[in-house]
């Protein structure tokens, strides 16, 4: 699979299947890693195989909505963390999409603890519509035995359709633009991560990789 590449499956399937860890679409060859620093670096190679942050996203969609899962690995116990202090050095897994044929981008963020921020990025960095609503559903399961979050992201259509002036649902053969990125770990240690990097040594917003609608497996 070319590394800058991430493919979303066509499914027939909605609703409580596609929150369930165990369908089998999210577990195929089509995953991807966050696994590299905003400097380019691969964590691997430069913190060993000690390294715990390991990021795995899958992506499937439908006819009303595109879906991805984050498989979030990670060294805190997070369920003992107080939300005071969760707050301050939040996990977090973030999805910049810029539809085909949209000038624009959309970015989705969600924590470990289910909350979620959705922007409308209209030009980078000053116009941005953060009342835009993206009404994506998202789920959160942790398993503290494996050191393991899992975020579900259902994100619709016509929101960024609306927003965008798109003129239509995607289709199969059809690519957009994505990138990918996860803040791990606490504040004073925490990490930025990204499918994508920008090779800077600031957090970076572009949308340098490619989604492709494939048809059903």
């Amino acid at each position: 699979m070319p590394e800058n590449t991430l493919f979303t499956l066509r499914t027939e399937k909605d609703g409580e299947f596609l929150f369930d860890p165990d369908f089998r679409l999210w577990n195929g060859e089509h995953k991807i890693a966050i696994d590299r620093f905003s400097s380019g670096d691969h964590a691997f190679a430069k913190k060993g195989y000690a390294w715990a942050n390991l990021t795995q996203v899958s992506s499937v969609w439908n006819k009303s909505a595109i879906f991805f899962y984050f498989e979030c690995w990670h060294s805190q116990n997070l369920a003992s963390i107080p939300e005071a202090l969760a707050d301050l050095a939040p996990e977090t897994a973030t999805l910049l999409l810029r539809p085909e044929g949209c000038e624009d981008y959309f970015r989705v963020s969600v924590d470990s603890r289910g909350r979620q921020d959705s922007v409308h990025v209209l030009q980078v960095p000053a116009d941005l519509d953060q009342d835009w609503d993206s009404d994506a559903e998202i789920r959160i399961l942790h398993s503290e035995s494996e050191k393991i979050w899992r975020a579900f992201v259902r994100l619709p259509y016509a929101p960024m359709i609306e927003a965008g002036n798109i003129d239509r649902c995607p289709e199969i053969g059809d690519a957009w633009r994505l990138n990918l990125h996860r803040t791990a770990g606490p504040e004073e240690i925490r990490e930025f991560l990204s499918w994508r990097p920008a090779y800077s040594t600031m957090p970076d917003c572009l949308v340098s990789g490619h989604l492709i609608f494939l048809g059903a497996p």
